[in-house]
């Protein structure tokens, strides 16, 4: 006997406020309890077509992956249900996609990438500032498609503020890690990240490091247990280009086909992202219709949340000693096979 639990509908969020769907999502976050499924009907219903779902089974294939981790004396990592289910999904439901998934998700975040997702302290100073910066929003109304929208405004970033260039990168992982590897809706439906180049200058890419961010993104791309289903470039001039041309050699080519280019005019936007699900600091002055609500709304219920103790230390506990790999204890028998399915995960 399986239970199904059903979080609100798009057209439900819709109708709250920047802090109640937040509030939604830590409490759902710090859940204690056991396990039960938050996918509305429609997302249930993508899950099982394009993921490979089936709700009669999904315990069942979280325990076995649970399992096998265990058995593993060169890594480890969190076994909570939903985060596991991220990789089960990302992976539709193979049993060895998802092992090679998150053993290399370990393996990288542990030893090339430990600068954007070890042990992340959004409790520190220089980590508080970085996350005063605002560099990565989520917005908390998804699109149609039950999609998070992501706001990524890299201009806003400054040296000399308090905090380091991956202060910035460890911020955004902190985001990443509240908004996705805890929240099933994005898991299954993914995201859309609106990139605002606005302001972006040389300099701004020099402090960050193109080679950090070449190496970031290019994981993300691949290898994160995220389905990406857009990529919108506003204000995209030549450090953007820059961006994208030393990323292409490293993206597969779907998602080359999901990056959309515009210059400084929001019309070309909004043919792809209705008004209704932008902030008003990207609307014209005339429209009166509804919105995602003011930036500093929004920020300032993420930063509250993930300023919060619970938080803080669920986020702590996942990314520090909770997470750790050694290549030399990693045994030669890779062990029984598991089940095998076709990906179908585009």
């Amino acid at each position: 006997m399986y239970v199904e639990y059903r979080l609100d509908s798009v057209k439900q969020i819709a109708n709250m406020s920047s802090e109640e769907v937040v509030s939604r999502e830590v409490e759902y976050l710090l859940a204690e309890t056991k396990y039960v499924c938050s996918l509305d009907e429609k997302s249930l219903a993508k899950a099982k077509k394009e993921l490979n779902e089936n709700p009669r089974e999904r315990q069942a294939a979280v325990d076995q992956l649970r399992e096998w981790i265990l058995q593993q004396p060169h890594f480890k990592c969190c076994t909570d249900t939903r985060f596991l289910l991220m990789f089960l999904r990302r992976s539709a439901f193979s049993q060895l996609e998802a092992r090679a998934l998150i053993e290399n998700y370990v393996a990288v975040i542990c030893t090339k990438l430990a600068f954007w997702g070890k042990d992340i302290d959004t409790h520190s100073k220089s980590l508080k500032s970085a996350l005063e910066v605002g560099v990565l929003i989520p917005l908390p109304i998804p699109d149609d498609e039950g999609r998070r929208i992501i706001l990524n405004t890299p201009g806003c970033i400054k040296s000399g503020k308090g905090y380091t260039n991956f202060d910035i990168l460890k911020a955004t992982y902190a985001i990443m890690t509240y908004l996705v590897q805890f929240d099933e809706a994005t898991q299954v439906n993914g995201i859309v990240v609106i990139d605002d180049q606005t302001n972006v200058t040389p300099k701004v890419m020099t402090y960050i490091g193109l080679d950090n961010l070449v190496k970031v993104l290019s994981f993300f791309m691949n290898k994160y247990p995220i389905r990406m289903k857009g990529w919108h470039f506003y204000n995209a001039a030549v450090v953007a280009q820059t961006i994208i041309s030393a990323l292409k050699p490293f993206l597969p080519q779907k998602i080359q086909d999901r990056m959309f280019l515009y210059g400084n005019n929001m019309e070309d936007v909004y043919k792809h992202i209705p008004m209704r699900l932008l902030p008003r600091e990207y609307l014209p002055d005339e429209y009166t219709g509804p919105c995602q609500g003011s930036l500093s709304a929004i920020q300032a219920s993420y930063k509250k949340a993930l300023n919060s103790k619970a938080v803080r230390d669920k986020i702590w506990n996942i990314t520090s000693s909770g997470m750790t790999y050694d290549e030399t204890k990693k045994p030669g028998d890779v062990g029984p096979q598991a089940s095998f399915r076709k990906l179908n995960i585009d």
